[in-house]
């Protein structure tokens, strides 16, 4: 069984916290920023929207329903991939490893399940949710690019399936 990973990372005017996750994907404002993905353990690749289409592979993959989607709560993927890529994606392809950790009593929380589980990585140090709240906040027009390189080579790093 093929699986892939996938790690979204959006931003928007409404927070997601107060509006859920239904009403977030929904809101026209919300963008989508860059994809973290690997296929079963191997290399991760990062898909940013700004720098090109969508890679063949990635979306062939998305599209085969023999393939198996995982996704810590995958249901902001879900409907990330629906609501703002436009690409339904049936429930029965979907796999939530955070399902997993709750069933063995770990914490459903990914850094923290990951604390519980003694898991090392590499890690570029910043608070509990900086990089997300980096690309999750609404910006300005001019970003700062060397800013937005450094956080998306935080996201590939953040981001390795095991």
């Amino acid at each position: 069984m093929t699986r892939l990973w996938l790690d979204c990372e959006t931003r928007s005017l409404v927070n997601l916290k107060n509006v859920g996750v239904d009403n977030y994907a929904k809101n026209s404002s919300t963008e989508f920023l860059m994809l973290a993905w690997a296929v079963d353990l191997g290399e991760v690749n990062l898909w940013q929207p700004h720098l090109g289409p969508m890679p063949e592979e990635l979306k062939e993959l998305l599209l085969d329903k023999t393939v198996t989607k995982c996704a810590w709560n995958f249901q902001f993927e879900k409907h990330i991939f629906e609501f703002v890529l436009g690409m339904p994606i049936e429930l029965k392809e979907w796999m939530d490893p955070s399902v997993h950790a709750a069933y063995m009593s770990l914490p459903i929380g990914l850094g923290k399940c990951g604390d519980a589980l003694s898991i090392m990585g590499k890690k570029i140090p910043m608070a509990q949710d900086e990089g997300v709240k980096f690309f999750s906040a609404p910006k300005k027009a001019k970003e700062d690019v060397g800013e937005w390189v450094a956080r998306s080579v935080f996201q590939r790093l953040e981001f390795q399936p095991r």
